[in-house]
């Protein structure tokens, strides 16, 4: 088995007073990985703390091929090669695990590998 692309330890996320993330830990090889979940169950704002863009307070430690994220600015995280495509339908949303075998996958946070082209 390979190291981990991706590790998320005790990852916190608050909007305000309210404590979304509640201690999240989970790591991410060279496979596709689903968060799923019904509306309002943190699944955005997981993506959004992982990219550095919102929430504005997180806590805990979320590595990216032994690099910590956490407290980097956005623009940082998206040139070590993870991407968040959302929904806008104007961004690149032409992908799959089978036109990007190489390269892994986490919900909406996208491994692109483009930072070691």
């Amino acid at each position: 088995m390979s190291d981990p692309l991706l590790v998320v330890e005790g990852l916190n996320a608050y909007y305000g007073p309210a404590h979304i993330l509640q201690n999240v830990s989970f790591s991410v090889t060279e496979q596709a990985v689903a968060i799923i979940g019904r509306n309002g169950m943190g699944k955005s704002t997981l993506c959004a703390a992982i990219m550095g863009m919102t929430p504005p307070r997180t806590s805990g430690s979320v590595r990216f091929e032994g690099t910590e994220l956490i407290g980097r600015a956005s623009y940082k995280i998206a040139g070590l090669g993870i991407d968040t495509p959302g929904i806008d339908p104007g961004h690149d949303t032409d992908f799959t695990v089978q036109s990007k075998p190489a390269e892994g996958v986490l919900m909406c946070a996208w491994v692109t590998g483009c930072a070691k082209r």
